[in-house]
């Protein structure tokens, strides 16, 4: 089917004019109309019963969605992509028509571009809102295995937290467990355990060597 009709179902359906199971109706009404090519005055008028294009599509209410899916898309002179007629166990097509190629239409080139420039917006929106997810993550301190102790050192939940994450062992030394004993009677554990958690489900966490992204190692 022209990619551009499609394009503009799709627009439509994150306009909420349509849902996803309108969509499926639509492509396989489409693709069994035979319309590309037809040159007859109905452009290959053909009918389907209720029950065949719900067995078509697996969809229990495709022969609902079919009002919807002709109002969806107008064309200027108030033509709609077909024409239907319902009948009691049927449901009959014609006049099949879709949108202009982009190339041969100015106003398609710019939906194009539109709906380019909108589902880049929502991606990156996406992205954003996973990120804040992942900010907003409750901290979860790890118990090391096998290790009955109610009260772990801050360098073993850093290391079995490490560990848990890149499959190796990290390498504590002395300095740097003299350090974290330092910060713990500073800050106090509990703030202790939440960066050290924090440290390791962020994207981008600030640190003294300039670089962008975690790496305990």
């Amino acid at each position: 089917m022209p990619r551009h009709t499609l394009n503009a179902m799709l627009d439509s359906l994150r306009k909420s004019r349509l849902q996803a199971g309108d969509v499926v109706v639509y492509i396989c009404l489409f693709t069994g109309s035979g319309a590309i090519g037809a040159n007859n005055e109905e452009r290959n008028r053909f009918y389907i019963t209720k029950n065949g294009l719900q067995s078509l599509t697996n969809l229990k209410d495709a022969s609902t969605r079919i009002p919807r899916i002709y109002e969806a898309i107008i064309f200027s002179d108030v033509d709609h992509l077909f024409k239907y007629q319902e009948e009691y166990h049927r449901m009959i097509f014609r006049d099949w028509t879709w949108c202009a190629d982009p190339d041969d239409n100015e106003q398609n080139r710019k939906n194009e571009e539109r709906y380019k420039q909108e589902i880049k917006y929502l991606v990156a929106q996406k992205k954003r809102d996973r990120q804040m997810k992942v900010e907003q993550k409750p901290v979860i301190i790890h118990q090391p295995r096998n290790d009955p102790a109610p009260i772990l050192s801050l360098k073993a939940v850093f290391e079995e937290l490490y560990k848990n994450k890149y499959g190796r062992l990290s390498h504590c030394n002395y300095k740097r467990t003299e350090r974290l004993r330092e910060l713990e009677q500073i800050f106090g554990r509990g703030l202790l355990l939440s960066a050290i958690n924090y440290y390791f489900i962020a994207d981008d966490v600030p640190n003294g060597t300039g670089a962008k992204n975690s790496n305990p190692g």
